[in-house]
């Protein structure tokens, strides 16, 4: 034990923990933060429904507490107010617009009438009715606008109805889509499952989006920051020659298993550490607080497949982030055992760890769903929650090399 105390202190030297720690802070202001600041800013669109049914409802919405909602009554006072918002402002009546209708038919007729065509079939609207048009489309277009919430509550009524889940669903099972269930079975369940439950989950789509991106950031700098803690001492006792003092003896030759469980070690609670302070500094920044007890099946946008939670959710990215940065940490001690410098090392480490953290990251964006490019792409769909046996692969092809090399070191002939 007085052994691996010491190999620990040798790992988490100043240096590396401060080179670590600016990286850190590098990369959560350069991209963390922002994504972060975008879920955030953009909460307020389809979002801003999904989250007064949730805190009117609770967890699900079932047929009942969809007609309450009253959607038919909300799209109707929202088309009134883009009618007073029309009348406001005389470059639609110029245009003989008075209602949505008349808007949507007019800048119809001006995109058909008036574009002038390329040869190569493109086109363009000349002024004075690109200006025009302009001026009407940044009227109506107002984020904070009428329109816009029309949109998004149109948007809301049609996914999130548990009376109609075809329409949810359908994107994803027909045959003819290229997500669809032609080469995609694991899908096709899913959705059939989903359409078969009474509810619907109430979870802002762009929360489970947002999250897993942010957690994609998290575990490449997880790699990046194991590989730069656990190696180099290796290294670094083959340059002062303690090897060759180390292995004059039976008893020297365990120093290299202690070694090899204080690099990994430390890998694994360096990883741990830098997830649960980036995990928790996504729930204070945003409202995922508020959901985490919510299922996260949904289909806007993409389809979630899977009914975790928002909880759940986060402990399979948290355990996915571990698996890849313990496995890329076993192979650049590996790696270090067999290299005579630092910049030697680094050489070898950088692609593996690039592969790790790139596959990682493959496989934590967008997980347990069908945008997934693990399940998708590689798979083409036909297995269950491919990317997080492809983690789980990575952390043995890492930790198996790395414990089989300190086993044999204490019977190698040097």
């Amino acid at each position: 034990m007085r052994v691996f105390l010491y190999e620990l202190r040798k790992i988490w030297n100043l240096k590396a923990v401060l080179i670590i720690s600016a990286l850190g802070a590098l990369a959560y202001f350069a991209l963390s933060y922002g994504l972060i600041a975008s879920y955030n800013e953009g909460h307020y669109s389809t979002g801003y429904y999904v989250s007064e049914m949730f805190r009117r409802y609770g967890a699900t919405l079932d047929a009942e507490e969809y007609a309450d909602f009253d959607f038919a009554g909300r799209k109707a006072e929202l088309e009134r107010e883009i009618t007073e918002l029309i009348a406001e402002y005389p470059v639609f009546a110029e245009y003989g617009v008075e209602t949505l209708e008349d808007y949507e038919r007019v800048s119809g007729e001006i995109w058909e009438e008036h574009t002038v065509r390329n040869p190569d079939g493109s086109g363009y609207l000349p002024d004075p009715w690109i200006s025009e048009l302009q001026e009407m489309s940044f009227l109506i277009n107002d984020l904070n606008g009428p329109y816009f919430k029309l949109m998004n509550l149109t948007t809301v009524e049609e996914y999130y109805n548990p009376l109609d889940k075809e329409y949810a669903v359908s994107w994803y099972v027909s045959p003819e889509s290229e997500n669809g269930n032609s080469y995609r079975p694991a899908q096709l369940r899913r959705a059939e499952a989903f359409a078969a439950r009474p509810e619907v989950d109430l979870i802002p789509y762009n929360l489970t989006t947002t999250f897993s991106a942010f957690a994609m950031v998290v575990l490449i700098f997880s790699v990046g920051a194991s590989v730069i803690l656990a190696a180099p001492a290796v290294v670094t006792d083959r340059q002062r020659k303690v090897f060759a003092l180390q292995y004059s003896s039976q008893k020297g030759r365990r120093v290299f298993t202690a070694q090899t469980a204080a690099a990994l070690f430390s890998a694994f609670a360096l990883t741990l550490a830098l997830v649960a302070a980036s995990y928790a500094a996504f729930l204070t920044q945003t409202d995922a607080s508020d959901y985490l007890g919510v299922r996260i099946t949904s289909t806007l946008m993409s389809f979630y497949m899977w009914d975790f939670t928002l909880l759940q959710y986060f402990l399979l990215l948290a355990g996915m982030t571990v698996s890849v940065a313990a496995g890329a940490a076993g192979l650049a001690f590996v790696l270090a055992r067999h290299s005579n410098s630092v910049v030697t090392l680094m050489l070898k480490a950088a692609p593996a760890a690039a592969g790790c953290a790139a596959l990682g990251a493959l496989a934590v964006n967008y997980a347990t769903s069908n945008w997934n490019y693990v399940f998708g792409e590689i798979f083409n769909g036909k297995r269950d929650l491919p990317e997080v046996w492809v983690c789980a692969a990575l952390a043995v092809a890492g930790l198996i090399p790395a414990v089989v090399t300190a086993v044999r070191e204490r019977r190698l002939d040097v």
